[in-house]
């Protein structure tokens, strides 16, 4: 019984934690490729610098 109630507040806490970061995985995903591309953009400046 007690194990049915522990894995019932893992599921359910992981239900949540996924609702709360659905709509924020856009966003991150988004963040992480418009920082790739300044980061890549900043080398090649850097190289054509020198």
């Amino acid at each position: 019984m007690h194990a049915l109630v522990l894995l019932l507040a893992v599921a359910y806490g992981i239900r949540w934690a996924y609702e709360l970061l659905l709509p924020v995985v856009p966003f991150f995903i988004g963040g992480v490729i418009v920082t790739g591309l300044v980061y890549v953009v900043l080398i090649v400046r850097q190289r054509r610098r020198w």
